[in-house]
């Protein structure tokens, strides 16, 4: 098994604070047969040179330096590049255990998964304890049991990093370039391509909540255009493999249009008529999309905080986003 490659991507963005221990918690593995992929993607921050240096110390690492395109096109060189047996996501900013990639090769062989998924651990740039996110073992076959765990009890995480994928799903892994949380939309994707997906109960991968994340903000117009997209792609899916769970498409829809509407608010690259345009879509599709979830089996389901913020912003959009400036957003709602 110490034969087996596994290629691990990192996607590199002005995080040179962050970078050296990422790579060396990745180079500390005890599974050592690795090829590591540091993709500097237009850094302006020295992050670029800091990768030049840190291959210079190991063999294993190679690095590519492309112009800012963002992210996921940042990844997708990574798996175009990659020649392991296994491919693995680590994001510049996180750091893992030394046994992470070991644990989870030994039971992805054993039980012949193409995905296998740990545990992690939100910690600050301290490196202290947010929380920790575990779930029970499981080995997930059935689609629909794929697509419960993934939208309902979020058992499979809407990220790439803390799973390793078996190289069979490679082209499936690609990822749509030009929007945020494209982690989701491949995750969601690829629940169709994995025969077996294993979820195991340790937490070895650390998030750290960092000032560098790209949702963190400060807002763009792409986390507009994202937030307009990612629910069509949901959408799409369900539409396709699971009708009976569309709601959850419409609980989305509402959820990124009261988003969208608030980044809205704070985002001096638009004119007036883009933000007014814009406001008008989101309004129009948070409509259509919360008179269908209200009217669908799944509202029950959907938790009290949400339904009283989306009745909120269904009664006054303006009083919506000062109510969360002001209290909400301590809830992550």
């Amino acid at each position: 098994m110490e034969n087996i490659l596994i290629s691990i991507i990192v996607p590199v963005y002005n995080t040179k604070k962050y970078l050296k221990k990422c790579v060396e918690s990745i180079k500390a593995q005890t599974h050592k047969n690795l090829e590591i992929i540091l993709v500097d993607d237009g850094s302006t921050d020295g992050s670029g040179n800091l990768c030049d240096a840190l291959q210079k110390e190991d063999p294993r690492i190679n690095v590519f330096h492309t112009e800012n395109k963002g992210q996921a096109a940042a990844r997708n060189l990574g798996i175009k590049a990659s020649k392991g047996t296994y491919l693995g996501f680590v994001d510049s900013d996180d750091y893992i255990k030394e046994d992470m990639y070991e644990i989870m090769l030994k039971e992805a062989e054993k039980h012949q998964a193409e995905i296998t998924q740990t545990g992690y651990i939100l910690v600050n740039e301290s490196g202290e304890t947010i929380r920790e996110v575990t779930q029970e073992f499981e080995l997930l076959q059935d689609f629909n049991d794929k697509v419960e765990h993934y939208l309902l009890t979020k058992s499979i995480a809407a990220s790439v990093c803390e799973k390793l994928f078996h190289h069979s799903l490679k082209n499936d892994l690609l990822m749509e370039e030009g929007y945020y949380y494209e982690d989701g939309m491949v995750i969601l994707k690829l629940l169709k391509y994995a025969k077996r997906i294993l979820l195991l109960p340790e937490a070895s991968y650390f998030y750290v909540q960092s000032s560098t994340s790209t949702l963190r903000g400060p807002y763009k117009k792409k986390h507009i255009i994202s937030n307009l997209y990612e629910p069509r792609y949901y959408s799409n899916f369900l539409q396709e493999n699971a009708p009976e769970l569309l709601y959850m498409a419409n609980k989305l829809y509402c959820s990124r249009s009261m988003q969208g509407y608030r980044y809205l608010q704070n985002l001096p690259e638009l004119t007036k008529s883009e933000r007014n345009a814009f406001e008008k879509d989101f309004l129009k599709i948070f409509s259509e999309n919360y008179e269908a979830l209200r009217k669908s089996k799944g509202y029950e389901a959907v938790s009290r905080r949400h339904r009283l913020s989306m009745k909120l912003f269904s009664f006054s959009p303006a009083l919506y986003v000062f109510v969360f400036n002001k209290l909400i957003k301590r809830y992550d709602l």
